[in-house]
């Protein structure tokens, strides 16, 4: 794993997302994993070893809309638990794709609850659109 670029603001955001493929183009077996800063897409990292993850699982090239809400919501801050969220990861695989928020603290249910009712809130609208 290595990291790919990094952005501060919403316009270097914006540069990045444009110029990258979308889920539904990446080959099967690929993983995108956006984190914040320092904070090292495994579970060994100290941030993410006692958390956790919430997981929405996509059919095969039909996750982009979600993965593109999933980094707006962390960017934008739309979590009511946000400083709880280590990151996002987006897993393609043969019949499916997972779109998954890992959180710093299981433990922390009032956190968990309310950052995976957002996340389902933010599915729920894709497919009612």
């Amino acid at each position: 794993m290595r990291p790919v670029y990094t952005f501060s603001s919403v316009e270097e955001f914006w540069s990045l997302y444009n110029n990258i493929h979308r889920p539904s183009k990446l080959a099967v077996g690929a993983d995108f994993h956006c984190f914040k800063h320092k904070i090292e897409p495994k579970w060994e990292d100290p941030v993410c070893a006692n958390g956790g993850k919430w997981t929405v699982s996509f059919s095969r090239g039909k996750s982009d809309t979600g993965w593109l809400y999933t980094l707006l919501a962390m960017i934008g801050e739309q979590f009511d638990h946000g400083d709880e969220i280590c990151g996002a990861v987006v897993n393609v695989r043969a019949r499916q794709e997972n779109i998954a928020l890992w959180t710093k603290d299981a433990s922390n249910e009032a956190a968990q609850v309310a950052n995976k009712s957002t996340c389902a809130h933010r599915v729920l609208f894709l497919f009612s659109l």
